[in-house]
């Protein structure tokens, strides 16, 4: 919202700072078609989290009839009340993100609040002007955005081992064997290895932005390849945890279990996909000039 018009930004906040944006970018029958004026919405968005509890809604997708009369990626700003709630979110984890999709049918939303994925995500887009001093709002903002996700990956790792520690403590023999210590602390000692990984992800992205200048290519290469490592090394981590747990990790009331479904939900995202970031960066170590 930040990155919008000044108009845009003192309607969508009107009504004070804490406003709720869901977003919906995954189409399947949804249409955004230009008409006079602006666009009309039809049909169904996925995984729109929040949806039940936001105040807005950005929607994005292909649009056609742009200048050069090539289709357009196109992000556009409705209030949550013009969408229909579709209860479709019945997922293994990550279930109070409520991620349902959402309808619409035939919404008119005028000009004003449509902009392009390319100028949205560009550096100094419009909303640039109202917020100088938030570097997110001048360099391209796509490797930041994209980075997010690896934070609550992290912290339910961390939170499977605090939880796994809780019940060891509690004299569990099955937990307090000298094989389960040894794997404790194979566990402990690659989520301390996550957690530096991604203490330099953030001073990477972070260094770049206070620079006021956008993540180089080869940059980015490694900003995928080690959001791409950190889901590896939690994934490993607790599901360690959960094997040595036995019977006992299966049940539903066991907080480890709710990490480790959350954690396979998350780490199933695009964006921290292995294959795809550690072919490019592997690319680009035998072939620099990839990147030059």
């Amino acid at each position: 919202m930040g990155r919008l018009s000044l108009e845009c930004q003192t309607e969508v906040f009107a009504d004070g700072p804490h406003q709720l944006v869901a977003t919906a970018s995954a189409p399947t029958t949804g249409t955004i078609a230009r008409v006079p004026g602006g666009v009309r919405l039809n049909g169904t968005w996925r995984f729109a989290s929040a949806i039940d509890h936001a105040n807005w809604i950005i929607v994005a997708g292909p649009c056609g009839g742009g200048d050069d009369g090539l289709p357009t990626v196109l992000k556009v700003v409705v209030p949550a009340s013009h969408a229909q709630i579709v209860d479709t979110w019945d997922a293994v984890g990550m279930l109070a993100t409520g991620s349902n999709d959402i309808r619409f049918d035939d919404v008119f939303v005028v000009e004003k609040w449509t902009v392009s994925k390319a100028e949205c995500f560009a550096a100094d887009p419009a909303g640039a002007k109202v917020n100088a001093d938030a570097y997110l709002c001048h360099v391209p903002l796509l490797p930041y955005c994209t980075s997010w996700i690896v934070g609550p990956i992290l912290g339910a790792a961390e939170g499977a081992l605090n939880e796994y520690i809780g019940a060891a403590r509690l004299q569990s023999p099955n937990l307090r064997s000298a094989a389960a210590g040894d794997r404790l602390a194979e566990s402990a000692a690659e989520l301390a290895c996550a957690a530096r990984l991604y203490e330099a992800l953030c001073a990477r992205l972070h260094g770049a932005g206070v620079a006021r200048r956008a993540i180089e290519p080869w940059e980015l290469a490694i900003v995928k390849r080690d959001r791409a490592y950190l889901a590896q090394l939690c994934l490993q981590a607790v599901g360690r945890l959960i094997r040595q747990l036995g019977a006992s990790g299966a049940s539903r009331a066991n907080p480890i279990q709710r990490h480790w479904r959350d954690l396979q939900v998350m780490a199933s995202h695009v964006d921290i996909g292995r294959d795809r970031a550690f072919a490019a960066y592997a690319s680009g170590l035998l072939d620099p000039a990839e990147y030059a």
